[in-house]
């Protein structure tokens, strides 16, 4: 498995995030939320990622908790 897979992987089971490939999202540990582009998409294109970007900015996308804190994410990345 190539490192970046894992990483996703290890990303994945730390925010309970489901398995459906691909998948675009925005953990904030700060917060302890997490977003997940609303819809399940066969490509992910530039125009999807800009589209989450924005609406995160702008705070009008639904989040769900995080359940780990900033340390836990931390640790788990390293």
């Amino acid at each position: 498995m190539a490192q970046s897979e894992e990483i996703a992987d290890t990303l994945r089971s730390f925010a309970q995030l489901d398995s459906r490939k691909p998948l675009i999202a925005i953990l904030d540990p700060t917060e302890q939320r997490v977003y997940t582009f609303p819809e399940s998409v066969t490509d992910i294109t530039r125009s999807d990622i800009d589209e989450l970007v924005d609406e995160f900015k702008q705070a009008y996308l639904e989040f769900d908790p995080l359940s780990a804190s900033a340390e836990q994410f931390a640790s788990a990345l390293c």
